[in-house]
C-alpha cells in the first residue's frame, strides 16, 4: 500500500482500514472503466470482464458497508466532495 499523501493522516488517523482502502481502489478502477465506457467507442466488453468489473462494484459496496460509519469513511467522503489538493 503506498503512503497516505499528506494531511491525510490527519484526517483518517494513523491507518486506514483494509476496506477503506480497497473501496477507494475500486473508486478509481471502476470511474476510470466508466470513462473508457462512456469515450472509447472502440473499446467492447466481453461478459466475462463486464461481470468482473459489476463484481469490483459488489465487492466495494460491501467493504463500505463495513466502514461506512467509521470516522476515516467520513473524512473519504468529505475529500470526494471537496477534493483534495
Amino acid at each position: 500500500t503506498p503512503p497516505i499523501p499528506s494531511p491525510l493522516p490527519i484526517l483518517l488517523g494513523p491507518s486506514v482500514a483494509t476496506e477503506l482502502t480497497a473501496v477507494a481502489t475500486a473508486f478509481v478502477r471502476l470511474q476510470d472503466e466508466r470513462h473508457r465506457a462512456d469515450y472509447d467507442l472502440a473499446r467492447t466488453f466481453t461478459r466475462q470482464a463486464a461481470r468482473e468489473i459489476v463484481g469490483q462494484a459488489a465487492e466495494a459496496f460491501a467493504d463500505w458497508i463495513v466502514v461506512r460509519a467509521t470516522p476515516g469513511a467520513q473524512a473519504f467522503l468529505a475529500l470526494l466532495f471537496f477534493g483534495l489538493k
